[in-house]
C-alpha cells in the first residue's frame, strides 16, 4: 500500500493524532473499532524507513462490510480517480 508520511511538529501531537483517531472512526482500546492504530516500519521513496503510526483494518469487522479494494493499493490514486 502507497501513503503519505506526515512529520507532525511536537506542540500538535496530541491533538492530531486524537483528530486522526476520530477522522478514522478509530477509538483506542476498542476492538470494535472499524481500524486499528499501529505502529509500522514505512519504506520511503529515498529507500530508508521510519516507523509510523498506521491505521489498519479491522479484518473481522470489514470481512461483514466487503469493502472495495484497491488493485493497485494507492490511496491518494484511488482519491483522484473518484473525483
Amino acid at each position: 500500500v502507497q501513503g503519505e508520511l506526515i512529520m507532525i511538529a511536537p506542540r500538535v501531537y496530541p491533538r492530531v493524532l486524537t483528530d486522526l483517531d476520530a477522522l478514522e472512526r478509530y477509538i483506542p482500546g476498542d476492538a470494535n473499532s472499524l481500524y486499528q492504530r499501529v505502529q509500522r516500519k514505512v519504506k520511503l521513496t529515498d529507500g530508508s524507513s521510519e516507523v509510523a503510526w498506521t491505521y489498519l483494518g479491522n479484518t473481522r469487522l470489514l470481512a461483514e462490510r466487503s469493502p472495495e479494494k484497491l488493485p493497485h493499493g494507492d490511496w491518494c490514486r484511488f482519491l483522484e480517480e473518484q473525483a
